[in-house]
């Protein structure tokens, strides 16, 4: 009876001390989860920021719209497209798109770096739409690029050109 009581107790504890302990693990792994997201959360926010910075010194870029107003009047319009391709070029190399496009307002393509021709799906239509009529810019969520079978976000960038009056968007 004695061997079988000290049994009985040394399993309790035992079994005791294992809960406890998974306790504990659980509550630690949880923290380190806890951690872990949020320090990815202020990844994702910090890469945001970056973004619509960039997105901001593009929108306000008063050279590069003078220079795309300039190619869509046809003025100096061999010229004017090989420096558009050359800062969306460098946009691309530099910054880590996957992908520069120039749309006219109503969604024609003008150009692409690197060069594509597919054509738009439905939703990037109406976030340029979106982004010409705010004249503002638009982040899409997470899509599925059905031209690279990629998962992607895009941002639409309005390019203004003021001509004293009023400002007008001429590109995205």
């Amino acid at each position: 009876l004695a061997l079988i009581a000290t049994i009985i107790v040394v399993g309790g504890a035992g079994y005791g001390y294992l809960q406890q302990q998974k306790r504990i693990i659980f509550s630690e792994k949880c923290n380190e989860l806890t951690t872990i997201a949020d320090l990815k959360s202020a990844q994702i926010v910090q890469w945001r920021k970056e973004r619509l910075a960039e997105a901001t010194s593009i929108h306000a870029n008063a050279m590069m719209s003078h220079r795309v107003n300039d190619y869509l009047n046809n003025e100096e319009r061999v010229k004017a497209l090989a420096e558009i391709r050359a800062w969306m070029t460098s946009l691309h190399d530099n910054a880590g798109y996957s992908k520069v496009s120039f749309f006219k307002p109503d969604g024609e393509l003008i150009t692409s770096v690197p060069d594509e021709n597919g054509p738009l799906n439905v939703n990037d239509r109406n976030l340029i739409a979106a982004a010409v009529k705010k004249c503002e810019v638009v982040f899409s969520d997470f899509d599925i690029d059905d031209n690279a079978g990629t998962i992607d976000i895009d941002l639409f960038i309005p390019l203004l050109y003021s001509d004293g009056s009023r400002s007008r968007c001429i590109a995205v």
